[in-house]
């Protein structure tokens, strides 16, 4: 279990910066404080 975790830990971990890198910018406008918690 614990290699499997680590292996869903790094194909997780570059998706989810591809995401938080392309969703919050149409709301970086609206929305900059929740685009700056997102990006700390």
């Amino acid at each position: 279990m614990g290699e499997s975790l680590i292996t869903w830990v790094k194909a997780g971990i570059p998706s989810l910066f591809v995401y938080l890198l392309s969703i919050p910018i149409p709301y970086s406008e609206r929305k900059p404080s929740l685009f700056f918690h997102l990006s700390v």
